[in-house]
């Protein structure tokens, strides 16, 4: 008897769409995915380890006001949510050193608008950021997994973690291709429901 592929839960609400409804439990779920993140850009930008803090949230007075002015599609191209974040993240970083008259921290050499211009040219997908986007994905996985069965959830690790062919994962845990393929599908369809952004 071939072995099924079941969700432990139905098909979710986006963390986004929760949050646009001020859910509280999905702010803590987005502030724990998302925290590190953002102190990860705040100190890339120099902002000083004693303010990071207020400009976190800045940040989230930012996203509860405009959440529902993003849109995952832009003018008919794919805007994943984390690059909108780091826009609204970049944009309180600027207001952040238009608040202050002195240089951002002492004796570093960088003045005032020099970080303004190094911020307006960073982009959110550069090299540096990878460890720290990592980090957002190993979050949201450790989230999402009690949503799974074991087996299911072993599919998917085996399969889009450890790179091995559906084939050979069917053998191991005593499923199909076709029902590997599905577990791998559903646990990404969730994960990007967790992250309001596509993730391959």
């Amino acid at each position: 008897m071939e072995a099924t592929v079941q969700d432990q839960s139905k098909t979710p609400v986006s963390l986004l769409e929760l949050i646009r409804n001020n859910n509280q439990d999905a702010w803590s779920r987005f502030i724990y995915l998302y925290k590190p993140l953002i102190h990860h850009w705040c100190r890339s930008w120099h902002v000083h380890v004693n303010d990071i803090e207020d400009v976190t949230q800045e940040v989230y007075r930012a996203l509860a006001r405009n959440i529902g002015s993003y849109k995952r599609e832009s003018a008919g191209a794919y805007n994943p949510f984390r690059v909108w974040l780091a826009t609204v993240t970049r944009n309180k970083i600027r207001d952040y050193y238009r608040e202050r008259n002195s240089l951002p921290f002492a004796g570093g050499g960088l003045t005032h608008q020099h970080i303004l211009q190094k911020i307006e040219q960073v982009k959110p997908d550069d090299e540096a950021d990878k460890g720290a986007i990592d980090a957002v994905y190993q979050r949201a996985l450790e989230l999402i997994q009690v949503e799974f069965e074991e087996r299911t959830w072993r599919a998917f690790w085996r399969m889009a973690v450890d790179g091995l062919p559906a084939a050979d994962v069917g053998v191991e845990l005593s499923m199909s291709e076709v029902a590997v393929r599905k577990a791998k599908s559903r646990v990404l369809r969730r994960l990007q429901e967790e992250l309001g952004e596509q993730v391959d």
